[in-house]
């Protein structure tokens, strides 16, 4: 008895496989391209920090801006990373829902 279930369980399995053997390849490559969209959106935001790093480590930003543009500069790039790392997310959850 025990032996039978198993085997029809197996065979239910193979056949629910291969019907949906086309449908999960399409999964796959929409969870692959939403992964690469989030990356390429976190190496473009990666670059707002870099731009913080430099203007608040070089003096001659601080020579050519008063110390409040400096500080409002600077927190205009943070929060543009805030944001963007936001939206990243969003693309990042999709990813994780369609590879569910």
């Amino acid at each position: 008895m025990r032996c039978n279930r198993s085997c029809t369980l197996i065979l239910f399995l193979q056949k629910i496989s291969s019907f949906m053997r086309g449908y999960l390849i399409y999964c796959s490559l929409l969870s692959t391209w939403f992964r690469l969209v989030y990356a390429a959106i976190f190496g473009d935001l990666l670059v707002n920090l870099l731009e913080v790093s430099h203007i608040l480590s070089n003096p001659v930003y601080l020579k050519a801006f008063g110390a409040e543009q400096l500080n409002a500069q600077v927190i205009l790039l943070l929060n543009t990373f805030n944001n963007g790392w936001d939206v990243s997310f969003l693309i990042f959850g999709l990813h994780l829902f369609v590879l569910a």
